[in-house]
């Protein structure tokens, strides 16, 4: 008997939510729909140590932060701090406000400094924060975003910068996606891009996304009706035929062997 996850009659009861105060903006979930690809990441998820499925008639958070620094209105501008920082089209804002803050840890011996307290000999050690605070110009000159190495930077919106386009393997998967679909994110089509998402099961690089699309795409179990799945049913970068650069650790090895097998008992499907 093979131990596959089939949706449960009432939902209520495993997901703790009151369908009657839900207001239905997609379609209800309906696994059986989904297409095959889509089923062998259901099954990659439920195969998890704490699966992360959501439910599936609630709409999904879609860009939530889309909004703050649109990819096609955004560049990277040097400001008077030596740093670049981004601003928006027809602004010379730095990172939303002129007034910069930082805080940082501290920890020292008294003849060396370290930003955290070592593993060993602590009580040698006295340990601090600090504020820091100054005031930014931007005057030029301006680059995009993903041109600005780390270290050129400005660290308050550091969540919101694209990962810089480099020599690495996973530097020209980003290259090539932002040459073939622009610097914006696949799903919400509107913040800058800074994750490579891929298929877990094949392996292939789907798109590029926002960090918000990223954490929350692999949830979405709805069929049609929404961004996230509109992406899964039919990633932009699966003709491309990307392979994401990383190797499988033995143990998603193994995950990736137990869901073929539950693929192949269950549902007749190869994972090809």
């Amino acid at each position: 008997m093979v131990d596959f996850p089939r949706p449960p009659e009432h939902p209520n009861a495993v997901f703790g939510v009151d369908r009657k105060a839900v207001t239905h903006a997609v379609p209800a979930l309906d696994w059986g729909d989904l297409p095959a690809h889509r089923w062998m990441n259901v099954l990659w998820e439920q195969t998890a140590a704490e699966p992360r499925f959501r439910q599936g008639d609630l709409p999904c958070s879609v860009g939530r932060h889309s909004r703050r620094y649109p990819a096609a209105d955004t560049m990277a501008m040097l400001g008077s701090d030596g740093r670049y920082h981004l601003v928006q089209a027809g602004s010379t804002v730095p990172c939303g406000d002129h007034e910069h803050s930082q805080w940082i840890l501290w920890a020292t011996n008294g003849t060396s400094y370290r930003i955290q307290m070592p593993y060993k000999g602590a009580e040698e050690w006295e340990a601090g924060r600090d504020d820091i605070d100054w005031t930014v110009e931007v005057s030029g000159p301006a680059k995009l975003p993903d041109r600005v190495a780390g270290v050129e930077r400005c660290p308050i919106l550091a969540e919101y910068w694209p990962r810089p386009i480099d020599s690495t393997r996973i530097g020209r998967v980003r290259e090539r996606l932002t040459t073939n679909f622009g610097p914006g994110c696949a799903c919400c089509q509107t913040a800058i891009a800074v994750a490579v998402d891929h298929d877990p099961v094949t392996g292939l690089v789907r798109g590029y996304l926002c960090r918000d699309c990223n954490t929350r795409v692999g949830g979405c179990l709805h069929v049609s009706g929404c961004a996230f799945a509109d992406y899964l049913n039919d990633p932009p970068a699966r003709a491309l035929g990307l392979v994401y650069p990383r190797t499988p650790s033995p143990r998603e090895k193994a995950r990736l062997r137990r869901v073929r097998e539950l693929a192949a008992a269950s549902l007749g499907l190869t994972g090809s």
